[in-house]
């Protein structure tokens, strides 16, 4: 057996991070360096002004204070294991903790588990947990709740999408009371990064998980109003660094403008999300700073039901992939923050298994016109962009700008703007039937292919691609440790996805947020979500 550091693990088999996850996208079910804005129209903001300090720094970090963390967003639920909306990983960060996590320079640590070791076939691993782990009842963590936890996610009835990162597992053992070992069905080297995303619950708090959740995280349960509000206290139990914080506010407002006007007056202390316009307008803020993650893995995606006409047609799919105006809606709707990807490839074109030499979709209607005919899509065919009511307006843009494209060639393109659980509903999970619909959505997806591909596993994407062919690339190449091997399974799988064009995914995704410049220490993950166990507020 032979055992593997946890800076081992972070340069030889995943990403190496130098510079905006979770798993998932807007919707959960749905990297490498940053990627720069590009040059926008004139007279729009391409960078993020930062607001001057207001106060002098502090000569280290104080004790007390609430941090109100706000959002055009609110959790729902709290249990970690269904959790359906991209949002609700921000209590994550309080709650509950994984066998793993990331640090800031998005390299994978121990956090449960105080080491693990793989065997060299990398069926099995070995996970040593911390010893002393206490629960916010009070108990100490075994391995029993560990398996426990596991086998929770793993049943299927369950329909966790973090199954997804650690469905290899076939057999879980407890070898003492801190010791844990996973038999797999298969190799997998990304095992430990998928375990970061499985959170640990004690299983005593899961009948009443919305109204006492129990976790072993820095903060423990206060209050919840799902759909308003989430508060955290200080768990002055914690296992690792104490928070500085007494308090966590986690608030919502349905309401951009309103929620984007409580950061710039300083009701809130810090904003999760913002839209690329807000963040263009950040400096008219006396000390809201931009909060953004060193890494930028997010991506936009169009979800297409490929089973229903048209999009059952990949004629139809490339034919609308070529009559997206991709550098338009990267300049105006998303204002020069993202870059447009022309080869609606997943994977950035920074990350180290980027596949090139891919079909260009540069905006071309004639193109488009003439495969939309061969799936019969013909003049005055109408189809539909289902979006979300008072969020993210760079969808809504979007959609106007390809509207505008769609009728120079005939084809009537309505925009439709639902609450977000009708929004979700539509189109979620996998199976559901669309026809006709463009849904956007966000993917933030964690930074290593595999995970980054796997939404385009059978029965896993919204869109209800399913080609058995991309599973068995999958599972090539996670069985091995040579990033050189992997690349050759993960250039396949691009090449599938650039030609059948399951979703449209017409640039990247800059994941902003924001806070006050008082809040020290608080830090974003790639996927956006943000860190605020070892906040403090200089003021």
């Amino acid at each position: 057996m032979k055992k593997k550091t946890a800076t081992e693990i972070g340069r030889r088999d995943f990403l190496r991070v130098v510079a905006i996850t979770a798993g998932g996208g807007i919707v959960a079910a749905c990297a490498p360096v940053a990627v720069q804005p590009s040059a926008p129209p004139a007279a729009q903001a391409t960078e993020v002004p930062a607001a001057a300090p207001t106060t002098a720094p502090a000569t280290g970090p104080k004790v007390g204070g609430t941090l109100t963390l706000g959002s055009g967003q609110a959790a729902q639920q709290l249990d970690p294991h269904v959790s359906t909306f991209a949002y609700e990983r921000l209590y994550y960060v309080g709650l509950y903790n994984g066998l793993t996590e990331f640090n800031p320079d998005m390299e994978l640590i121990p956090s449960l588990a105080e080491s693990w070791e793989a065997s060299d076939d990398l069926l099995t691993y070995t996970f040593k947990l911390r010893p002393g782990v206490k629960f916010h009842n009070g108990r100490e963590m075994t391995a029993e709740d560990i398996k426990w936890n596991y086998e929770r996610v793993l049943d299927p009835a369950l329909g966790s999408q973090i199954r997804n990162n650690v469905q290899e597992i076939e057999k879980i053992e407890i070898l003492d009371p801190l010791t844990i070992r996973f038999t797999l069905s298969s190799p997998s080297v990304t095992l430990p990064i998928g375990a970061q995303e499985l959170r640990i619950i004690a299983p005593e708090s899961l009948e009443n998980i919305n109204k006492a959740p129990i976790g072993t995280g820095p903060f423990m349960y206060e209050d919840f109003v799902p759909d308003e509000h989430l508060y955290l206290k200080r768990f002055d139990d914690y296992w690792g660094q104490k928070a500085y914080l007494d308090r966590v506010q986690l608030v919502g407002i349905k309401d951009a403008t309103a929620a984007f006007t409580a950061l710039t007056t300083g009701a809130w202390d810090a904003m999760w999300n913002l839209s690329t316009k807000d963040a263009s307008q950040l400096s008219s803020s006396p000390s809201a700073v931009p909060l953004v993650p060193k890494v930028q893995s997010s991506n936009v995606f169009w979800e297409l039901d490929t089973t229903s006409p048209p999009f059952d047609k990949v004629e139809a799919r490339q034919a609308l992939s070529y009559a997206v105006d991709r550098q338009s809606i990267a300049d105006v709707a998303y204002f020069g923050f993202a870059q447009p990807y022309f080869t609606n490839n997943p994977v950035p074109p920074d990350n180290w298994a980027f596949t090139s030499g891919l079909i260009d979709y540069q905006y071309d209607l004639a193109k488009a016109k003439e495969l939309f005919a061969k799936a019969g899509v013909t003049e005055g065919t109408e189809l539909v962009f289902w979006t979300i009511a008072s969020q993210f307006p760079e969808w809504v843009t979007s959609a106007e700008i390809l509207q505008q494209s769609l009728a120079e060639i005939g084809i009537t393109l309505k925009i439709e703007q639902n609450e977000i659980g009708t929004w979700v509903d539509k189109f979620y999970p996998s199976g559901k039937k669309y026809p006709g619909l463009i849904i956007p959505n966000g993917d933030t997806s964690l930074l290593d292919p595999a995970f980054r591909l796997k939404f385009f596993s059978v029965d896993r994407c919204e869109c209800n691609f399913n080609d058995p062919k991309i599973d068995e690339l999958l599972a090539q190449g996670k069985s091995t440790a040579d990033r050189a091997k992997r690349k050759e399974a993960y250039d396949q799988i691009q090449r599938i996805v650039n030609e059948q064009v399951p979703v449209l995914i017409p640039s990247s995704w800059p994941f902003l947020n924001a806070n006050q410049n008082f809040v020290k220490d608080i830090w974003a993950e790639s996927g956006g979500f943000i860190h605020y166990e070892s906040a403090w507020l200089d003021k």
